[in-house]
């Protein structure tokens, strides 16, 4: 049964995002104009899971390290991610199964902004990520066409054999360090969505924090999650948001995260 948000979830979720906004303001602006060298199209990331709740703790701890990017007015930024697979799920189906070499294909909205860009992310054995794009019109039917040259390009992948398979939206808050060495992105209010927008769920108390670095190095943040008593942990919002609207599909390898999960925001996955 997909859940439904009532009117004091979403009031809740509301004041925390007012809460963070507030502390936002503290910090240090970095501009879109000045995030060239965190970019970081090759990367490692470092996945955490947060309660939201406890956002507010991290951003205080992050305050004396990072810098906040900024665009316009706005610290949290809307999201919109559109992914695509094959017929049977390929790209789901290679995650889930630990497959060390695959690659999975969307398309990135900034809603504040209306930018489209279609996106192809690279996993390779190395734990290293890839990630490649292209901007998109998503007004016009152009853009079909250079899609197909950029799926064939970079991933040898027939764009016309996909299909869009889940939605989500989500806000983002992203922190660059002083050093401009790493860019944590912090997710809230995380929603998945069929593509037709039938049906959703949303990720109850439950923000994901991710360290990109171009090579691994220890994060001033780690010390926090390691306090805390959060882990390191390998998620994808693709699978997540799948797995809970795809419940026919296979999910063996995510099970003991879901449990983590759990245990963590005190809400379950499945």
């Amino acid at each position: 049964m997909l859940h439904t948000i009532t009117a004091n979830e979403t009031g809740a979720t509301t004041n925390l995002l007012q809460d963070y906004e507030s502390i936002l303001r503290s910090f240090r602006t970095i501009f879109l104009s000045e995030m060239d060298s965190v970019q970081l199209f090759n990367r490692r990331v470092s996945k955490y899971i947060l309660p939201t709740d406890r956002v507010g703790q991290l951003l205080d701890y992050a305050e004396n390290h990072f810098s906040v990017l900024q665009i316009g007015d706005l610290r949290m930024a809307d999201y919109e991610t559109l992914y695509y697979d094959q017929e049977k799920f390929a790209s789901y189906h290679d995650h889930i199964n630990g497959k060390l070499i695959r690659c999975k294909v969307r398309r990135r909205s900034y809603l504040n902004s209306n930018d489209h860009f279609l996106e192809i992310k690279h996993k390779f054995n190395t734990g290293q990520t890839q990630k490649s794009r292209i901007p998109i019109d998503i007004d016009n039917r152009e853009w079909i066409g250079e899609a197909c040259n950029f799926t064939h390009e970079n991933a040898r992948i027939d764009f016309l054999s996909l299909s869009p398979v889940l939605k989500n939206r989500f806000k983002r808050i992203t922190l660059v360090d002083f050093e401009k060495t790493q860019r944590i992105t912090i997710d809230l209010n995380i929603t998945f969505l069929l593509p037709d927008e039938i049906g959703f769920r949303r990720l109850e108390n439950m923000s994901i924090i991710e360290i990109k670095q171009e090579k691994y190095m220890r994060s001033q943040l780690c010390a926090f999650f390691h306090e805390n008593g959060f882990k390191n942990l390998g998620i994808s919002k693709y699978c997540l948001g799948m797995s809970m609207l795809y419940p026919e599909l296979k999910a063996n390898g995510y099970k003991k995260k879901y449990l983590y999960i759990k245990k963590i925001t005190g809400y379950g996955i499945v």
